[in-house]
């Protein structure tokens, strides 16, 4: 047995996207026969310990310039004119082995093409991660760098490409000397430094200030990104509800969440905050996981034997994997209204799982 506790909340507050990884194309937009993307896994000895190499990578047709800037953030290779050569010559340092088992590090690369237009622009995730494996307990060190990158003339999007002069500089005072990451989520311009291992987040929604971008950027994003109808509204006049208000909801929510069985046979309780678009027509889009906490269930006596081989991870997975899957099939909502204009609301929806 298990309860489902469900809370509806908005939320007012500019949330990081730091969503769960996925290696796969995100958005049809984003998507294009000509793209390939590099899969391998392999396992190497170097002095006398096993290393597991991940590695998934969407790349950019005809890109050159997106391979080498890849190439040196994934690999620290500045030299390889390709992804292909640089994974080959990362290979090198290791010799190969036929060992699955005792792993004592996992080192993993990802580029993930998050969205974007497909041969005019992409938002990219680069992602490398290195992975101590210590008996029960793993340590992590990651390193990500979300960027933009323009497709049409071959080159990484800077801020002065992006705002006009005054508001670019006051974002360079706002970063300082660390890692600017940018990304376009949302009808928005995101912006993110690193602070103490966390990434901080500013956000400019288009439709908002659509003065402050330069036109050069406004042509490469697409002009009707800009306009009023596009704009997603964190608090209006008349919010959204679920039919039949939040009782109704909660009551549809415990009808139709599943507790995934993986989860439940590993003891996993969790709470996972979901966030979603509420369209003008009622419809539920842009659904995403922003966060989510996990514990033991009190009492839990171990792993089933049929289990052994998976960890946690699995389980917390499977629990965002249902959350996502049930805020995505909700019926059409109430849409919001700003004036008496039906208008597109962000909504935030935690579900708390528990055995």
């Amino acid at each position: 047995m298990f309860l489902l506790l469900i809370a509806a909340m908005l939320c007012s507050l500019d949330v990081s996207a730091q969503s769960d990884l996925i290696i796969r194309k995100v958005g049809s937009t984003a998507s294009s026969s000509s793209d390939r993307r590099i899969t391998e896994e392999k396992y190497f000895d170097k002095d006398g310990k096993t290393y597991r190499i991940k590695i998934s990578i969407d790349t950019l047709a005809s890109q050159p310039a997106f391979a080498q800037i890849c190439a040196r953030f994934l690999f620290k290779d500045s030299v390889s004119s390709s992804l292909q050569e640089a994974i080959k010559s990362y290979f090198k340092q290791y010799t190969p082995c036929s060992a699955t088992s005792n792993i004592s590090f996992t080192h993993y690369f990802a580029v993930i093409v998050q969205g974007g237009n497909a041969g005019v622009y992409s938002s990219v995730l680069l992602k490398r991660t290195v992975t101590t494996h210590k008996g029960s307990e793993d340590a992590e060190k990651a390193w990500r760098w979300n960027l933009l990158f323009d497709e049409r003339h071959g080159k990484l999007l800077t801020i002065d490409d992006i705002l006009i002069p005054e508001e670019a500089e006051k974002i360079k005072g706002w970063a300082g000397k660390k890692r600017l990451h940018l990304s376009v989520k949302f009808h928005g311009l995101e912006l993110g430094v690193l602070q103490q291992g966390k990434l901080e987040t500013k956000r400019i929604v288009f439709s908002d200030k659509p003065d402050v971008f330069l036109d050069s950027f406004r042509q490469l994003i697409g002009e009707d990104d800009f306009s009023e109808e596009t704009r997603v509204f964190d608090v209006v006049e008349q919010m959204p509800s679920f039919p039949g208000g939040r009782t109704a909801l909660m009551e549809y929510l415990n009808q139709n969440i599943k507790y995934p069985l993986v989860a439940e046979k590993l003891g996993i309780n969790g709470r996972v905050i979901t966030q979603f678009v509420v369209d003008r027509d009622g419809s539920i889009t842009n659904v995403k996981v922003i966060s989510s906490t996990f514990s033991k269930a009190a009492g839990w006596g171990g792993v089933k034997r049929d289990l052994e081989p998976l960890d946690d991870r699995v389980g917390e997975q499977a629990l965002r994997d249902e959350a996502l899957r049930v805020v995505s099939t909700m019926p059409r909502w109430m849409s919001g209204k700003q004036n008496g204009t039906a208008v597109r609301v962000k909504y935030t929806l935690p579900i708390t799982f528990r055995l």
